[in-house]
């Protein structure tokens, strides 16, 4: 082949990287993965640098793929499509676990909750507030989300939590709200807020089986914690 026309290093590289996933996908470094899902989002450019510095910026596969979007673009190679490209993996993984805890049949343990939903609700960079509807027999009804909030604060309207309620004939609810600092304790105001909606469901026969703050490695259950 002409020199004028030679492919690029990466190319063949990228190749032989597809032809080892698909003989032994469990023997991939972190990197290595992550080099392969880079290539279709920058089928033109070497993603091992790009792979490596990411996993050396945030620590991790996950930290990586919900780094926030302008720390992303701080790292060279990184281009608006690749953002993009990210968000869209974000989004599967999100409705992934969404989906798959609507499906359970019941829960029977925070744990649960947590585990169906850290890399979803609690991988926020703000936060939100939602509420698990549960029937008499704590079969799972839906999972809604009530409110967006900023970095450190929602703002509740018990009326239209009540409203979504109703609507699906919910009996039991378990609240759930994420803290994007990484810390699950509650604060003063999730322990006012958690009394103030238990009163207020009450009057109308619904019962708050528990609230539960997650984050990414680790979650907050106020039953578990006789907060209730």
């Amino acid at each position: 082949m002409d020199k004028t026309t030679r492919q690029p290093d990466y190319i063949g590289h990228r190749k032989r990287l597809k032809q080892r996933f698909k003989k032994s996908p469990d023997s991939f470094h972190d990197y290595e993965l992550l080099e392969l899902i880079l290539g279709y989002g920058l089928p033109r450019k070497d993603t091992k640098p790009i792979a490596k510095e990411l996993l050396k910026r945030f620590g991790s596969l996950k930290e990586a793929f919900f780094a926030p979007q302008e720390q992303l673009k701080e790292i060279s190679g990184i281009s608006d499509g690749l953002v993009l490209f990210f968000q869209a993996i974000k989004e599967l993984i999100k409705r992934i676990e969404l989906q798959s805890l609507a499906q359970k049949t019941s829960i029977t343990h925070p744990k649960d909750v947590f585990d169906h939903l850290k890399n979803s609700i609690g991988m926020l960079q703000k936060e939100a507030f939602y509420i698990l509807l549960l029937n008499t027999k704590n079969k799972i009804i839906s999972l809604d989300k009530v409110c967006d909030g900023t970095v450190d604060r929602v703002n509740l309207y018990p009326r239209e939590i009540i409203e979504i309620i109703i609507k699906k004939k919910a009996v039991n609810v378990i609240l759930i709200h994420n803290h994007p600092g990484g810390e699950p304790q509650p604060s003063k105001e999730d322990i006012e807020i958690t009394k103030r909606l238990k009163n207020i469901f009450k009057e109308i026969d619904v019962h708050v089986l528990d609230h539960i703050i997650i984050t990414p490695n680790s979650y907050f259950s106020f039953r578990e914690n006789n907060l209730f």
